[in-house]
């Protein structure tokens, strides 16, 4: 016959009956195993509002339920890093991929600098593994962005470059008016003018005209500086065949006739500067040299200075850029012998 006996409870000591026929046998008393199950209550699924058993004790409460958490746990995939292959766990929700793991994007992110715009010094992010470093900062680059202006002189088309524009806002300087063609042909056409200063018994001044179909081709015009009268004409030409050489040709107004020929040159043994070598039409003979200079102790300006051969090179012939008028300034070249 069954019989029964006492057992204590784990939990509070309490007896316990259990009967030997019981396959499993309780461990906790009646009173125990309502509180445990008074700690028991519960919670809805944040995602589907399913009910959720929690237990009070429990550190990390679940705020999903299994279904939900499975469909959470399916959106995380795995890719490889583009640098070194580690495998980097994503979320398919999330706006921008991972393409790199950790370590990969703090070695990339040590790889940006900083430095100051050379312009503004407004600070510069940038890359060490860019090939040209930035000097500028945005702004500067988008203020002095390189730009196509006309030649002043001939009406041809050249780039101010960034590096320029920004040089000569530093330095309070204006802008260049004039091509990299005029600019050279300059000291060839003063050398022309300067020349000509000791075919006419008078001080000259010379402006510079536009001529031809399109306006486009300059023309120096030599005249008397007291009577205003047009004595001569300098145009630039070129002559040779394969390499082409630029040329200042002076004419004689009243005759028609051409005066000399005004080329490039270089003076000197180790440092060597550029000159214009001017030749007499009719002779072939070179007769005169011209050089830039520069005039003035504080404020230097920027002449050509004119010696005829044969001279002891105390006498020379200043060829200087000057403006006229006070709103509309129109700028010539006055010539005239300092002795």
């Amino acid at each position: 016959m069954s019989s029964w006996y006492s057992i204590r409870c784990d939990e509070c000591s309490a007896e316990i009956m259990v009967h030997e026929d019981w396959s499993n046998p309780p461990t906790i008393c009646k009173s125990c195993k309502a509180d445990r199950a008074a700690k028991w209550y519960d919670v809805s699924c944040n995602k589907c509002g399913t009910s959720i058993k929690v237990h009070e004790d429990w550190d990390r409460k679940p705020d999903l339920c299994k279904s939900c958490l499975q469909d959470a746990r399916a959106k995380w995939q795995t890719k490889s890093c583009q640098k070194c292959g580690t495998t980097i766990k994503y979320h398919i929700d999330w706006d921008r991929i991972p393409d790199l793991c950790k370590p990969c994007i703090a070695r990339e992110k040590a790889k940006w600098q900083t430095k100051s715009c050379k312009k503004c010094g407004t600070t510069i992010k940038y890359h060490i593994d860019w090939k040209h470093e930035p000097i500028y900062c945005k702004p500067c680059k988008e203020r002095f962005a390189k730009k196509t202006v006309s030649c002043s002189q001939c009406g041809s088309s050249f780039d101010l470059s960034m590096s320029l524009q920004i040089k000569c806002h530093q330095n309070g300087w204006n802008l260049p008016t004039k091509c990299h063609q005029c600019k050279h042909d300059a000291l060839l056409i003063k050398g022309a003018i300067g020349a000509l200063r000791d075919k006419f018994p008078f001080a000259t001044e010379t402006t510079i005209e536009k001529r031809g179909l399109m306006f486009t081709e300059k023309v120096a015009v030599v005249r008397s500086k007291k009577t205003g009268d047009v004595v001569a004409e300098v145009k630039m030409d070129t002559e040779g065949f394969i390499f082409l050489d630029r040329v200042a040709v002076a004419t004689d107004i009243k005759t028609g006739k051409r005066i000399s020929k005004t080329y490039d040159g270089v003076d000197g043994l180790f440092f060597q500067e550029r000159v214009a070598n001017t030749y007499d039409n009719r002779t072939g003979q070179k007769t005169h040299k011209t050089r830039s200079s520069k005039k003035g102790i504080i404020f230097q300006e920027n002449v050509a200075e004119t010696i005829k051969k044969g001279s002891s090179g105390t006498g020379k012939t200043i060829t200087e850029s000057k403006k006229r008028g006070i709103i509309f300034q129109k700028e010539y070249m006055d010539t005239d012998k300092n002795k």
